[in-house]
């Protein structure tokens, strides 16, 4: 059997000034690769890698480099001037990825007087996002005395919103406006148990809102 002159024994070193046909070098490099170990992996391509780079050429035979190392990634740049597609090369062996749309953005505007619907359009390809209703509203104002219902209205469309605003004034258990008493939830609840008829009973009353009951 002939001996190939492009042939390497394990363990030596790829002479990357020697000739050699790309597949071939390929192939003897990814051996190499597969019969060491990780940290042997990355040294040796990082190296010859170096050595390529040195010489003026991009990258040790196209897509192996890569392959060990990860891609070395430009910048992104838009395809076009009307687009908002976006793509990148490796530097490496010329790969390309692509992302988008990447849209710039203008200011959101409403769309019509009278209406609160909002849209905006990219500055590049003209494409346009909508978002709404966004109303400009007025002040929070009681519809009514001796009543906690309020309400505002917006400057735009008329649309109304309305809300309960009670006033407690200061912690006390009646609203100042409607006289509604004041939600508690007991936190200082004092209880006092006694036995009537047979039957245990608990006397309760809340020193807060002033509520009292009993319950067996």
């Amino acid at each position: 059997m002939g001996t190939d002159s492009g042939a390497r024994k394990r363990g030596q070193v790829l002479n990357v000034d020697e000739p050699m046909p790309a597949v071939q070098q390929s192939r003897h490099i990814l051996l190499d690769i597969m019969q060491q170990s990780r940290h042997v992996h990355w040294t040796f391509a990082r190296n010859l890698q170096l050595k390529f780079e040195s010489k003026g050429k991009i990258g040790m035979p196209l897509g192996i480099l890569c392959s060990l190392l990860g891609h070395k990634w430009g910048d992104w740049f838009y395809e076009a001037e009307d687009s908002c597609l976006q793509a990148r090369r490796c530097l490496r062996d010329g790969v390309t990825e692509k992302r988008g749309p990447v849209h710039t953005w203008g200011e959101w505007k409403y769309m019509a007087e009278g209406s609160c619907e909002q849209a905006r359009l990219c500055t590049r390809d003209g494409a346009m996002e909508r978002r709404g209703p966004v109303h400009a509203w007025g002040k929070w104002e009681y519809e009514a005395e001796g009543r906690c219902e309020q309400s505002r209205k917006c400057h735009r469309d008329g649309a109304i919103q309305q809300r309960i605003e009670h006033n407690w004034d200061g912690g006390i258990s009646l609203c100042v406006r409607c006289k509604s008493p004041k939600p508690c939830s007991h936190p200082n609840l004092v209880s006092n148990g006694y036995s009537q008829g047979g039957q245990d009973w608990t006397e309760n009353r809340c020193p807060d809102c002033g509520s009292e009951w009993t319950e067996p």
